[in-house]
């Protein structure tokens, strides 16, 4: 969001419903985004409904959901942060994962602020250790709303055999 930043979002939010665009105010800004659907509807001449089921048809639908765990509180903070980070070598792109009943390979992996794997059918999972508290979430996007658990099943798991099994 960063007008020097070498990569750049169009737009950009947040959980708690924040979002920001490109050259906006990177503060949260909820009329911004009111504008921004507004805007969409005038010119593509459709409604919200309608416009996204457009994208669906051309891109597929994507399911996105949240969850996390709790960790020993001797954890928080750096320990915690290393042994996510270490989880990068051990699941390279190209390395095949079992999701549920699928086996999936790693297209690509992104180590920015946790870790994210994204697999060949679009799906991705990132763990994201907190910087402050003895936590660790799980984000999580699946093809299918059936596949979501199966995600989540896999980020826990290899978040536990990062920390040691706890």
């Amino acid at each position: 969001m960063l007008p020097d930043a070498r990569e750049r979002a169009v737009v950009a939010f947040e959980e708690s419903d924040g979002i920001s665009g490109y050259r906006h105010t990177l503060e949260k800004d909820a009329l911004f985004g009111l504008l921004l659907a507004l805007e969409m509807m005038a010119e593509t001449g459709k409604n919200l409904s309608d416009y996204l089921e457009d994208l669906f048809k051309e891109y597929g639908a994507f399911y996105p959901d949240r969850s996390g765990i709790s960790v020993e509180r001797s954890l928080a903070g750096p320990i915690l942060r290393e042994k996510i980070g270490k989880l990068a070598g051990e699941f390279p792109e190209g390395k095949t994962l079992s999701v549920g009943e699928k086996k999936l390979k790693i297209t690509k992996q992104i180590t920015l602020d946790g870790l994210k794997l994204v697999l060949e059918d679009g799906s991705w999972l990132m763990i994201r250790p907190s910087g402050t508290e003895p936590k660790v979430r799980f984000y999580i996007e699946a093809r299918d709303p059936e596949e979501k658990e199966s995600l989540f099943q896999l980020a826990e798991a290899l978040t536990r055999k990062a920390i040691g099994g706890e």
